[in-house]
């Protein structure tokens, strides 16, 4: 009545629940899957040793018997790489890479700083400036991780303008001169 008063349209009515058919859980289960790599060499079945040990070392009487048992602990091969695969993954990374030297690609093949090797990457540089006016000398080393041409093209550019004349030794003792 106090509805209908209030403006609620519907008329309510009472479901008994016990009446009604049990929703049916949807929950899954946790598994944890081992997944060893698989070689044809062994010749053991790594599944059932593993699952065996799983028993053995937790029992029913155990506590841990819920997380680990046979429902949740579960054995795959096919998740995993095979160990031709993986040694020779590793030996490729332990190897290296061996890197090509690029071509020089200056337009200008006699203004190259390096003669026809300024795309040589992970070196050690000597730069020696001289000033004219007092004759003194100054060495800078530097190395270049990329391609030498590109540190020398920042250097160039660290010496030309002048919000970058903080950015190297060698930049700030020309900005000095």
């Amino acid at each position: 009545d106090a509805l209908g008063r209030s403006g609620f349209p519907r008329v309510m009515t009472y479901v008994d629940s016990a009446n009604l058919a049990p929703k049916n859980r949807k929950r899954g289960r946790n598994i944890i899957w081992f997944n060893p790599p698989f070689s044809r060499s062994v010749a053991s079945n790594i599944a059932a040793r593993f699952l065996s040990l799983v028993g053995k070392h937790f029992p029913k009487s155990s506590t841990l018997s819920k997380i680990f048992n046979r429902n949740s602990l579960k054995v795959s091969y096919s998740c995993m790489p095979n160990m031709s695969s993986i040694i020779k993954g590793h030996n490729k990374k332990v190897r290296g890479t061996t890197k090509i030297d690029k071509a020089c690609n200056c337009r200008n093949k006699s203004s190259c700083p390096l003669d026809g090797k300024c795309q040589v990457s992970c070196i050690v540089y000597r730069a020696v400036v001289e000033n004219a006016s007092t004759s003194a000398r100054m060495q800078y080393f530097g190395t270049s991780e990329g391609p030498f041409k590109q540190r020398y093209a920042n250097h160039l550019t660290s010496f030309r303008h002048d919000k970058y004349e903080r950015s190297t030794e060698l930049s700030k003792y020309i900005w000095e001169l």
